[in-house]
């Protein structure tokens, strides 16, 4: 099961955890991590996250096939979504897969990870 960690945290802070992450993946002797992190250094970029995660737990739990099918079950204007899934997607949080239907291609939104952590000790 692929997992998030979210965490607010400042730069040095960062290095010093993922140094740790990586030299407990290297002594385990395990070879790629199902562990994504992912570490904010502004609170306004936190808060962004923590605000829209309903957004991660409607395209998991429902698995809407188009951009627009996620804007009506969130009941929600389109380009609100477009802008929440952009931020998403510098993140690699959301992947996108493309598929046809009918004659149109849409994108459909994916996300991978099946759990979420909010790390609030860094």
């Amino acid at each position: 099961m692929k997992k998030l960690i979210v965490a607010l945290e400042s730069n040095s802070s960062f290095f010093k955890s993922a140094k740790k992450e990586l030299k407990d993946v290297l002594d385990k002797g395990k070879r790629g991590s199902t562990v994504y992190r992912i570490s904010f250094s502004e609170r306004k970029d936190f808060n962004r996250f923590m605000a829209n995660i309903h957004v991660l737990q409607v395209i998991i739990k429902d698995a809407p096939i188009s951009i627009n099918e996620l804007a009506k079950i969130l009941n929600v204007d389109r380009s609100g979504i477009v802008r929440i899934l952009k931020f998403f997607e510098e993140f690699e949080i959301v992947k996108y897969d493309e598929i046809k239907v009918g004659k149109r291609k849409q994108k459909k939104p994916i996300v991978d990870f099946k759990k979420i952590e909010i790390d609030l000790a860094s």
